[in-house]
């Protein structure tokens, strides 16, 4: 069920976003529109290819929504990983909404639904309910069908006298078309179909039992499957990532370009076809025929769904808080080193031979007490199995950050110190003054004695060092040395010198 902008205000907003701590969504999932409490600012996060995400941050009407008006220059979002995000504070959130509602819609998704549905005061499909309320309605319309119908037996006696004399309807065998009127002894929301009646244009004896039956086919228990079933197919087809499907029992395919949704059973039988209203945002049936089999499959396919959805939202999850966390983590546990790396009853660990990264929670009362695993690849940090909280995410965030400004030019110096020897190691042992390697190269210049080295994919320096004779090396650097850089000298490339070294001592002997 969409969670849509115009349908609440925007204190409805602010508290599903700021407040609950949950995210919304464009229908396509592109967008990712959150609060955080670190920065106290909105965030509009997006993929980094322009491919997914261009059509967000190449919007000229979102980026000035999301400007302050005191500002010279207009808002834009910034680079965060694989991910584009845009920052920006509570005076601009109602233009945000707007122009997001506008163009593309908000929703919630997931495990979200049912707190969205509550907030905006939608309550969640109850076919129990329904039922039992089908059923009542039911009974109660046949006995005025009943009532209306013994006309036709009392010789044409006025209703007002029928009804005034109760012995008389108790005693008549009330009966239609020679068949007794009875209600089936059971009767299911999926069982009972639409009753389509034309009126006749000539007003007859009828005409009042017609009216009566018309009732009865206001319940439109195909319209009803129709937005049940189609939900259901349309999260299925966003978890694989297409606009066609072709499951067990049922097809089905999704027209972006109408928006409408066909499913057919396995053997291209048509079952449902269905259009999206963008108005009431909801689906509506074009021509559909489903049947309690249908639903009843439907059901199973939504909880199955439904998990894989949470499940994947929450590993999206886990990997932005791991992009944003691992990276100081790693950095407070080079700061303190392998000695004491706690804090606040936080524990970190390094595995140097397989790159993984651990935080435990020694405070939690539960056997588990890992709560961030992350592996260091050439790409960056990628979570293994993580299960970190957003108040977690939050104060660790903040306690780190704050530590590790402090003590900036400390980790540094720890840095330098053990990256610069390495550098110079590779030059010697290769007895060149310029060595280019499969991701970095380094260079020694013997007229300023400098020894510099850089990232190929970075293009920067990492190091800069000048050796005076008098006091020995200094630093230079203008961009720090990142945990990434100085665990890939300190652990692959150190040990990979030690090994050449050994092979080629004997030959220089001999």
């Amino acid at each position: 069920m969409p969670l849509v902008a115009r349908t609440f205000d925007l204190r409805q907003v602010e508290s599903f976003t700021k407040e609950q701590g949950r995210v919304l969504h464009t229908r396509d999932e592109l967008l990712d529109f959150s609060y955080s409490n670190t920065k106290d600012q909105y965030i509009i996060s997006v993929p980094k290819s322009k491919k997914n995400g261009g059509d967000f941050f190449l919007d000229k009407k979102l980026l000035e929504a999301a400007t302050n008006p005191n500002s010279s220059e207009t808002n834009e979002f910034l680079s965060r990983g694989d991910r584009s995000v845009l920052y920006f504070d509570d005076s601009q959130l109602e233009n945000v909404v707007a122009r997001l509602d506008k163009k593309w819609g908000l929703f919630a998704t997931g495990g979200d639904i049912a707190a969205a549905k509550k907030m905006v005061g939608l309550e969640t499909i109850n076919f129990d309910e329904l039922l039992n309320t089908a059923i009542k309605n039911y009974q109660e319309l046949q006995e005025k069908v009943s009532i209306l119908e013994t006309e036709e037996v009392v010789n044409n006696q006025p209703l007002t006298q029928v009804l005034s004399t109760e012995e008389e309807i108790s005693d008549r065998s009330i009966k239609s078309n020679n068949e007794e009127l009875s209600v089936p002894k059971q009767l299911t929301l999926f069982e009972y179909e639409t009753t389509s009646l034309s009126a006749d244009n000539t007003k007859d004896k009828n005409s009042e039992n017609l009216s009566v039956r018309e009732e009865i086919s206001k319940i439109d228990i195909q319209q009803q499957r129709v937005e049940y079933v189609a939900s259901i197919a349309e999260d299925l087809l966003k978890y694989v990532g297409q606009n066609y499907y072709e499951g067990s029992e049922h097809i089905a395919f999704k027209d972006e370009k109408t928006n409408t949704l066909t499913i057919t059973t396995a053997d291209k039988t048509p079952v449902m076809s269905a259009g999206f209203n963008m108005d009431t945002h909801k689906w509506e049936n074009i021509e559909s025929n489903l049947s309690e089999k249908d639903v009843s499959h439907f059901q199973k396919v939504q909880a199955i769904v439904t998990q894989r959805i949470e499940d994947k939202h929450n590993r999206i999850q886990q990997q932005e808080f791991v992009e944003r966390l691992a990276p100081i983590i790693a950095d407070y546990h080079d700061l303190i080193g392998d000695k004491n790396p706690e804090f606040g009853g936080y524990h970190t660990g390094w595995d140097g031979e397989n790159k993984i990264l651990t935080l435990t929670d020694n405070t939690a009362n539960t056997e588990e007490k890992e709560i961030l695993a992350a592996k260091l690849n050439p790409d960056g940090w990628e979570n293994i199995n993580s299960k970190l909280s957003h108040w977690q995410a939050d104060e660790l965030e903040n306690h780190l950050m704050s530590l590790l400004d402090i003590n900036t030019e400390e980790l540094q110096a720890k840095r330098f110190e053990k990256v610069r020897p390495i550098v110079a190691d590779i030059l010697r042992n290769f007895r060149t003054n310029v060595f280019e390697g499969k991701y970095y190269s380094a260079q020694w210049d013997k007229d300023s004695m400098e020894l510099s080295a850089w990232s190929h994919n970075e293009r920067q320096a990492f190091l800069s060092a000048h050796w005076d004779q008098n006091s020995g090396w200094q630093d230079l650097s203008e961009n720090p040395i990142s945990f990434k850089i100085a665990h890939h000298f300190t652990e692959d490339i150190q040990p990979a010198l030690e090994k050449y070294r050994e092979r080629t001592t004997p030959e220089l002997e001999r």
